[in-house]
């Protein structure tokens, strides 16, 4: 049977869920389980087991940072682009890999794409200073 929450495939005897600890209802003889992956009832697509994973991608700051990065002035934009670039792609990485049910893979990725951005975000907020510290002293 399988759980219709996190997509687990447990035995047919089972109360409870393996994975979830869903409470699971056997259904009624001649009624074709739904196999993993597959459309179910309601609309709402099952993307496996990691369709219930908190695991997070860091997309949206990668691409924020990449892009403050990129409008930023030259040096800035050569020196902190392709950290942002990095993070962009494993962000992209730990989310593909938690939809495709690796959830040790989703975390390591998750866990490189948050550095990577950190490491882009501290280049953009170093180079910016540097670049207003050295306008400033320049206009004096």
């Amino acid at each position: 049977m399988y759980c219709p929450r996190c997509g687990w495939h447990n035995a047919d005897n089972v109360v409870l869920c393996a994975n979830c600890d869903l409470q699971l209802q056997s259904p009624p003889a001649g009624t074709p389980q739904q196999p993993y992956g597959q459309q179910v009832p309601g609309g709402q697509y099952q993307h496996g087991y990691g369709a219930s994973w908190d695991v997070p991608n860091y997309l949206a700051w990668s691409i924020i940072v990449t892009a403050l990065s990129a409008c930023c002035c030259g040096t800035c934009s050569v020196l902190a682009l392709p950290f942002g670039i990095v993070a962009i792609v494993k962000s992209v990485y730990a989310n593909n890999k938690k939809l495709a049910g690796d959830y040790y893979g989703a975390v390591a990725d998750a866990r490189s794409a948050k550095t990577w951005a950190l490491v882009c975000t501290i280049l953009v907020v170093v180079l910016l200073v540097l670049s207003g510290i050295v306008a400033a002293l320049e206009s004096d």
